[in-house]
């Protein structure tokens, strides 16, 4: 795993082990966060959504991973235990793996984004058998963030170069040097000095 935030994420392949990510000593800016690997004990799981070793294993084993195997560059989606955090697959050194993110300020990832509620999930009346079902599709809500992201059809780039929005999973950009760390490696993203609000 790659630190490129700051805060705590689970580990894309072991239930039991999660990862601190802090502040850099000295100057943050441009630099990635240092990263240390823990490990929950004995029969227990890390739960990403307390943040704490707090799932018990049954004979001390996973009994799933906790994030889907990545099939293609670019796959993402929430992870099935937090709807804080999210995961996008990328390449590196040939290989596609899933690199985890968490939404700020305890904002919530779905329908591509990360938003400040939980998604919405709405009751209906089935007329044939009289029972209510389950809707899992989202009620259009307007943002302000929303005019903010872009919405134009993502663009694919060659793997090494191919980075997402941690904000906008519709929005994708590419850099000439995937080497090369900058302020502002995210343009469209709202953590710049560009004030939406």
């Amino acid at each position: 795993m790659i630190a490129e935030w700051v805060g705590i994420f689970p580990d894309a392949y072991d239930c039991r082990k999660f990862h601190l990510c802090s502040p850099p000593d000295g100057s943050p800016d441009g630099r990635p966060a240092e990263h240390r690997t823990a490990l929950c004990p004995r029969h227990y799981g890390y739960d990403a959504k307390t943040a704490q070793c707090s799932i018990q294993l049954q004979n001390g084993q996973c009994s799933q991973r906790p994030v889907p195997n990545c099939v293609k560059v670019g796959q993402f989606g929430v992870l099935e235990g937090s709807p804080h955090h999210y995961y996008v697959c990328i390449s590196r050194h040939g290989s596609v793996y899933p690199q985890i993110f968490i939404c700020p300020h305890g904002w919530h990832f779905w329908d591509t984004f990360c938003r400040p509620e939980a998604e919405v999930k709405r009751e209906m009346e089935s007329k044939t058998t009289e029972a209510l079902v389950t809707s899992t599709s989202p009620i259009p809500v307007t943002y302000k963030v929303n005019s903010f992201f872009s919405t134009e059809k993502a663009t694919t780039y060659a793997a090494d170069t191919f980075l997402a929005d941690k904000f906008d999973m519709t929005n994708y950009e590419s850099i000439d040097d995937p080497s090369t760390n900058s302020n502002y490696e995210f343009t469209n993203s709202f953590e710049n000095s560009f004030d939406a609000w």
